[in-house]
């Protein structure tokens, strides 16, 4: 009786080679000491035979290439080496997983002798240049070592002066944003408005990392004379209406145009922008009110909310 024929299905490349691997995998297994450094150096002597041929032709291709072809070619080797970098750490993790404590211990052991017979090797290997270098191969060295030294310092110098300034303008970030904090108390930092001058009624622009510039209500009552009602009149020859009046008329400071959105920034204390807190600390006998400040013919009310018709 024969067999039904079955069709193989074709083998692909990358099955092709896994089966090589495994195949060679499994011949190593079965070798003895002897046969694998027989191995090893049949393969060390066949590489170094090969390796100057090979480099030389990969030259000669590389310097024949153009932009388009280097640029697709190192995009192609960065990720055939991620995916092998990749598949290495996941072996390994797999591999620490499934280990118990001892065997992790031996090789965490095992880990640190490696790199210290790697460092050993390598102060080895660079005593004995430093040992055949001539008098002027050591003075180059020498004063390459103090220059990569000092470019060592100063970027650790430039790292932390850095580090230094990203802390401080965070600082100066959050006391700026604590300033528009309405809540006094400093508890919460839910709600927010921007500072209003009380003489302009103009908004506070700026950092203001050591507070906002403030006056006290016995200092603005004093310069009662500066920003009333009467002053105003007796400047421009006019007289108020009683509802222009009341848009300016800030509780404590009856008689005087100054700006209900004006914020205070402690018991006592009214926010006061730079340029009229300046003009009004100036003393003298002939001065006037600030530029800017609503008692300088700025005084225009506010919008209706409804126009009667």
């Amino acid at each position: 009786m024969e067999c039904p024929s079955v069709n193989a299905m074709p083998m692909t490349e990358q099955e092709r080679r896994d089966r090589r691997n495994a195949r060679k995998r499994m011949k190593r297994q079965k070798e003895t000491p002897e046969d694998r450094s027989k191995r090893l150096r049949s393969e060390q002597e066949r590489m170094a035979s090969t390796s100057h041929q090979r480099n030389e032709r990969r030259r000669s291709k590389r310097q024949s290439e153009s932009n388009e072809q280097r640029a697709e070619r190192l995009a192609n080797m960065r990720e055939h080496w991620s995916n092998i970098s990749q598949q290495q750490n996941q072996r390994r993790q797999a591999q620490r997983h499934s280990e118990t404590n001892e065997q992790r211990a031996q090789h965490r052991l095992d880990e640190r002798e490696r790199w210290t017979d790697r460092r050993q090797q390598q102060n080895e290997r660079r005593q004995s240049r430093r040992r055949d270098e001539n008098e002027d191969e050591r003075d180059i060295r020498r004063s390459s070592d103090r220059l990569r030294s000092q470019n060592v310092r100063e970027n650790a110098q430039t790292r932390k002066a850095f580090s230094e300034r990203i802390k401080l303008l965070m600082k100066n970030a959050a006391s700026a944003l604590q300033v528009t904090n309405l809540d006094r108390t400093k508890q919460t930092n839910r709600r927010h408005k921007a500072p209003v001058c009380l003489v302009c009624d103009c908004f506070i622009t700026g950092a203001h990392v050591g507070g906002l510039p403030c006056m006290t209500r016995g200092e603005i009552l004093r310069r009662r004379n500066r920003l009333s009602v009467q002053k105003y009149e007796q400047d421009y020859r006019i007289r108020l209406k009683p509802s222009l009046k009341r848009d300016y008329e800030v509780p404590g400071f009856e008689g005087m145009l100054l700006s209900k959105r004006g914020i205070q920034t402690a018991p006592g204390k009214y926010a006061v922008c730079l340029n009229c807190k300046k003009s009004l600390n100036n003393d003298k006998a002939n001065a006037g009110p600030p530029k800017f400040a609503i008692a300088n013919g700025n005084a225009i009310g506010s919008f209706p909310t409804c126009i009667p018709c």
